[in-house]
């Protein structure tokens, strides 16, 4: 398997991966991955291929957020093929993307999770994240 950074050219494989392991609310648009503009210099997206396919992805982005403004590599989505989960793809994602961040000198990554994903919040806890003093706060605005 093979880690790589994420190109445009990969957009349409990855769509169509993420329809083949998310439901309908995990399910990744076409905006969601042009507006981050993979290759560009503040996207810190990756990908792991199998012979040419890819089985995981990783949607990352160097924001600017917070008072003061502080950088941070937001992680947006992780995801791996269930046929290959077990096999340290997520793992492999995590520690190039931290290898880039650090080549980057950035020095913060975080990752939002829902806090009732035991699984997902044991997986980044693994990997050295622990949660941060900043609260989330969203207003849902109706139509």
């Amino acid at each position: 398997m093979k880690v790589r950074r994420m190109r445009r050219g990969d957009i349409d494989s990855v769509l169509a991966f993420s329809k083949k392991v998310g439901g309908p609310q995990n399910l990744m648009c076409y905006w969601d991955l042009t507006s981050v503009n993979p290759e560009e210099s503040l996207d810190m997206s990756f990908v792991v291929e199998d012979n040419g396919n890819i089985v995981g992805f990783l949607k990352a982005r160097v924001e600017y957020v917070y008072v003061p403004v502080m950088e941070v590599c937001l992680i947006h989505a992780v995801v791996t093929d269930p046929d290959y989960r077990g096999q340290g793809i997520g793992t492999m994602l995590i520690k190039e993307l931290i290898d880039s961040c650090i080549h980057n000198e950035i020095n913060t990554i975080r990752a939002l999770v829902d806090e009732q994903n035991v699984d997902l919040k044991a997986f980044i806890g693994n990997l050295g994240f622990h949660q941060s003093r900043i609260i989330n706060y969203d207003k849902t605005i109706e139509k």
